[in-house]
């Protein structure tokens, strides 16, 4: 029953956002709110323009940003006067993109048409000149990871067979690749690079056999031989990892505990134990979404979700003093840090589409590397929702997130959508979303549930 009602919601929702796009086609005049304020139609709220970070210099002069402002996702970088000069221009958008260690090179993932059969391409930084790396049919290119010397890059590959994932590393110099972790008898499935080691001799890999549950190996670049240094029974999924300068520790977030969260860990490579941190520095209340270093392991950060917003928090390593986080409200994500420990974030929220930021954590300096473009909507109009909950039919209290029309009042009906994550472990997040706003400028109200089963 519940799951019926769930499809009906969606269905209703479908069809009823459907009819305003249906309505705003041809020569529908724009509408207006009550006071006046201009509002466009729905392609219009489409058009609105991201950036994320693809990129940073360990110098910290110079950044890379992802966006779709050419009306694909592309590849730019930020030149010494802060204008966006385009690396890419693929037909059909990028799907990834990965920058050297030196900072001159990245690697590109390409596919075409959207069948993500993603190739890999050389680029030239400064330039854009690329070279194409891979031209295989039907075969899929993911994940790659450079050397510290950038002289290899290593990367996941279903080429063998069409099915599993397995590890290969290219030779950049000659082009030549091989396998060098996965078969089809011991260790197979969905693989992928998860940390390289400062000296470039050790790789962590991550097996995935769902996306909820993942196991970890630790290769050693010289032999090839390896050690599996997880195996857990049920649903356990390790992330963000990081192997520690003196090989003897790793860290990374687990939610091998007691409330199934993913939390801070440290893993003793030797004994493959593994002790959860709590030493108060990220609040315990909520659960841990990333973790990362600085390259000279000096500074480290962490992302929590507090009731779906994302927050950060950053210490240094040696002496555990903690730093101050960006003042943003909304949702953070990156932190890739430069030699002078500033910081590379994104950073959106409800009312603002996502942008590239530079933090000091040191100077408390906050600089926005990135505008967006609002298609000529002004920002002042959108509106933020409101975290609510409601008891289900067991008392079990449910989370959502209420948008209101901006001309609402109290009392009056006015039509609603409910809009029903996927997964079911999926969450709702309050991330900027172009057709809400659309939405509740037109006089709807939306519910954005987050029920049981919810992550």
């Amino acid at each position: 029953m519940r799951k019926l009602v769930l499809i009906t919601l969606l269905i209703v929702s479908i069809f009823a956002f459907a009819a305003l796009t249906s309505a705003q086609e041809g020569t529908e005049p724009v509408t207006m709110l009550s006071s006046g304020t201009y509002i466009p139609d729905i392609s219009t709220f489409m058009q609105i323009g991201y950036a994320s970070p693809a990129g940073y210099t360990w110098d910290g002069n110079t950044v890379f940003f992802q966006s779709s402002m050419s009306g694909t996702s592309q590849v730019y970088r930020l030149t010494e006067e802060g204008w966006p000069y385009q690396l890419t221009t693929f037909a059909d958008g990028i799907d990834f993109f990965s920058l050297s260690r030196g900072g001159t090179l990245g690697i590109v993932g390409a596919s075409v048409g959207g069948n993500e059969d993603a190739q890999l391409y050389l680029i030239d930084t400064w330039t854009g000149q690329r070279e194409q790396l891979t031209d295989v049919n039907a075969i899929r290119y993911g994940a790659p990871s450079w050397s510290p010397d950038d002289k290899y890059i290593y990367y996941r590959s279903n080429e063998e067979n069409k099915q599993d994932f397995f590890i290969y590393r290219m030779d950049l110099a000659t082009g030549e690749s091989h396998k060098i972790f996965g078969d089809t008898t011991n260790v197979r499935g969905y693989l992928a690079v998860a940390d390289i080691n400062k000296d470039g001799t050790k790789l962590i890999v991550a097996n995935y056999t769902s996306n909820i549950n993942n196991d970890l190996y630790l290769i050693d670049l010289g032999t090839l031989g390896y050690e599996q240094l997880t195996k857990d029974e049920g649903d356990v999924y390790y992330g963000s990892t990081t192997l520690m300068p003196d090989g003897k520790t790793l860290w990374l977030t687990s939610n091998n505990n007691e409330d199934g969260l993913s939390r801070l860990a440290k893993l003793d490579v030797a004994t493959k134990k593994i002790e959860f941190v709590n030493d108060g520095w990220v609040d315990p209340k909520w659960e841990v979404e990333s973790l990362g270093f600085s390259r000279d392991y000096k500074y480290m950060r962490a992302t929590t979700n507090e009731e779906g917003f994302v927050r950060m928090a950053i210490r240094e390593v040696a002496s555990g003093s903690v730093l101050p986080s960006p003042p943003l409200d909304g949702m953070l994500g990156g932190g890739q840090f430069d030699k002078n420990g500033s910081m590379l974030i994104s950073f959106a929220g409800p009312t603002r589409a996502p942008d590239v930021w530079k933090w000091n954590p040191t100077t408390e300096e906050l600089t926005q590397m990135t505008f967006s473009m609002y298609a000529g909507i002004d920002r002042e109009i959108f509106r933020a929702p409101k975290l609510v909950s409601f008891k289900s039919f067991d008392d079990l209290e449910v989370p959502a997130f209420l948008y209101l029309p901006p001309d609402y009042v109290e009392g009056t009906k006015i039509p609603f959508i409910v809009h029903a994550h996927g997964g079911p472990e999926g969450q709702f997040q309050p991330a900027f979303i172009r057709n809400f706003q659309y939405l509740m400028l037109n006089g709807y109200g939306i519910l954005a549930v987050n029920p049981r089963g919810s992550s």
